[in-house]
């Protein structure tokens, strides 16, 4: 029986297979966490952003912690956000960055640590 199915077929077919053979698995990559030190140790205007919903590491133990190590750290909590929150909460994500800016900027700079 005759093949009739167009000649890019085959080149496709053993341009696929080459790319399923050549797949490797990895693993997922964690975020880092930094130490206490590492965070005391930040000088420049820092603005910590997470997610209520974040699965990886608890968002308020992660504020709580920053609060007490790292006091010049503005650490906020997007309600309603998970890890995915620069997707999921684009709007609010860029509103909390323009307006950190915008503070840091201004002449008094308090450093700043909420949940909202």
């Amino acid at each position: 029986m005759a093949r009739t199915e167009p000649q890019w077929i085959d080149s496709t077919i053993e341009q696929l297979s080459l790319n399923i053979r050549s797949i490797q698995r990895h693993k997922t990559p964690m975020p880092p966490v930094l130490t206490d030190t590492e965070w005391r140790s930040l000088r420049p205007a820092t603005l910590f952003v997470a997610g209520e919903n974040e699965v990886i590491h608890s968002a308020e133990k992660a504020v709580r912690r920053l609060k007490r190590v790292a006091p010049q750290v503005t650490a906020q909590i997007i309600p309603g956000a998970g890890h995915d929150m620069t997707f999921a909460q684009t709007a609010t994500v860029n509103e909390r960055i323009l307006r950190f800016l915008k503070e840091e900027r201004a002449p008094s700079k308090v450093p700043r640590t909420s949940a909202g």
